[in-house]
């Protein structure tokens, strides 16, 4: 089996992202290697990793950036680059998974597709009663309701007909929607398309470039994940200052692709402003 690498990308915040290590901790006995990308914390990401760090059975390592805005590209770079694993899940630092979601991962890798998930949007009222006991034993079935069940299983319908559309019309269709969050890919599909593009800066448009420019160059989406899924915890929005318009630049960049250009204009292999990054392994 290929050796597991789980990137999150995070920035404050660290009581969601505890709560995300413990649901790692429990439910990816199959992980090797856990890479934390920091945009540049305010609060203590690297003590709570050290915290950690002895007690679990996969390596640590944490990257960090200077803050300068919203770099949410440049960070999953920064795990891309730092992670030794030849296949690598991606999860935000407020995802945390039913009780076979990371699993599933590992049953339907395959080289050539990414899989893509849709989450469960957990009202603030709802993720208040999410304890790290529930996390442990994934005991949703008091929380989550069937309705949101239901938009998971609808989701992964709609996302299922793209892949054989795709098959029967020989064509590119650039679906399903890569949701940076909660993906898989083998990284040598990564790098064939440079990862990222570091071009994109504050809130937007990012991982639905980097969906399309897999799909342009042959590696097709796949949503694998009717009943395990993840978990979205409730939080307040970011500060709006942080957000930037990206749509200009994505405009450009769809037409480009479109053409055939799926390499990233500055990725893992060029990235922007490198000389602030740290890295540093902890077990």
């Amino acid at each position: 089996m290929a050796r597991v690498t789980i990137i999150i990308p995070v920035y404050n915040r660290l009581n969601l992202l505890n709560l995300v290590i413990k649901g790692i901790e429990h439910h990816g006995s199959f992980i090797q290697e856990l890479v934390v990308s920091d945009d540049g914390s305010d609060e203590d990401v690297l003590g709570l990793l050290e915290n950690y760090a002895t007690d679990l059975n996969f390596n640590v390592k944490y990257v960090r950036q200077e803050r300068n805005g919203f770099r949410a590209a440049k960070c999953r770079n920064n795990g891309i680059r730092a992670a030794s694993g030849e296949y690598i899940i991606f999860i935000d630092q407020d995802i945390i998974p039913s009780k076979g979601y990371y699993q599933r991962f590992v049953d339907n890798m395959q080289k050539g597709a990414f899989l893509v998930a849709y989450p469960v949007r957990l009202s603030k009222e709802q993720t208040s009663r999410i304890t790290t006991s529930v996390i442990e034993e994934a005991d949703y079935k008091n929380i989550i309701t069937k309705k949101q069940v239901r938009k998971i299983h609808a989701q992964f319908y709609q996302e299922s007909y793209y892949f054989y559309k795709r098959k029967i019309l020989k064509k590119i269709i650039y679906k399903p929607k890569l949701r940076s969050g909660v993906f898989g890919i083998h990284k040598e599909s990564l790098i064939k398309v440079n990862g990222f593009d570091e071009n994109y800066k504050g809130w937007g448009n990012e991982d639905d470039d980097l969906g399309r420019r897999l799909c342009q160059s042959g590696i097709i989406g796949k949503n694998v994940f009717k009943d395990e899924y993840p978990i979205h915890l409730y939080h307040e929005p970011h500060d709006a200052v942080e957000r930037k318009n990206n749509s200009e630049y994505n405009l450009i960049r769809k037409e480009e692709i479109k053409a055939g250009d799926y390499i990233a204009r500055n990725g893992v292999s060029n990235p922007l402003d490198d000389k602030d990054i740290k890295m540093i392994e902890l077990n």
